[in-house]
Parts: C-alpha cells; sequence; structure tokens
C-alpha cells in the first residue's frame, strides 16, 4: 500500500471569498523511499507534532530548512498541484440552489 501525502490551502469557511485567499490549492505528494525520514532531518531545530508551513514559515527561523525539504521533494519524488482562483469554482449554498458567484 502507498502512502499520500494531501494538503490545501485557501478555505476560508464560511467566507468561502474572502479576498485575503483568493485562491484555492490541494496538492500530493507520494513520498519516494526514505522521503520521511530525509525531510524530517531537514528540520532537526523544530519542536512540534506536525510539520506546518505556517509555523516553520513564522519569523522565518525555518526558511532554509523549508526549501531544502521543498527542492528533495520536488526532484525527487511525485506530486500534483491544482491550484485556482474561488471565484472561478462553481459553488452552491447550503441548502438552496442560489450560487455564491455569478
Amino acid at each position: 500500500m502507498r502512502t499520500v501525502y494531501i494538503d490545501e490551502c485557501g478555505h476560508t469557511g464560511a467566507d468561502l471569498l474572502c479576498t485575503d485567499q483568493p485562491v484555492f490549492a490541494l496538492s500530493a505528494v507520494v513520498p519516494c523511499d526514505n522521503a520521511f525520514a530525509n525531510v524530517c532531518r531537514c528540520f532537526r531545530r523544530f519542536q512540534g507534532a506536525e510539520l506546518k508551513h505556517a509555523v516553520l514559515h513564522r519569523g522565518g527561523r525555518h526558511d532554509d530548512e523549508l526549501i531544502k525539504a521543498q527542492r528533495y521533494l520536488l526532484e525527487r519524488c511525485n506530486g500534483i498541484s491544482y491550484v485556482i482562483l474561488k471565484r472561478h469554482l462553481l459553488v452552491e449554498r447550503r441548502g438552496g440552489q442560489t450560487p455564491l458567484v455569478e
């Protein structure tokens, strides 16, 4: 069985068209051999249960490690990303047929 890591960004809850986050993105990575261990080695100074970009990027303390980990994943592992402006999504309100975007 293969493991695939998937994450999204740009989900703004009820305010789907929030102007601060106009893009929705969904990415997946199929890790290659030893990918998890190699990425973890990039973040030896990080003390946390989960590698979250928002936390790692805050203050620029882990920027070098982020670049190193991303380069490793992009060069050695399979992945795919889907990015779209949220105003182009076909979205309807819950319980009704009124579209949020016209």
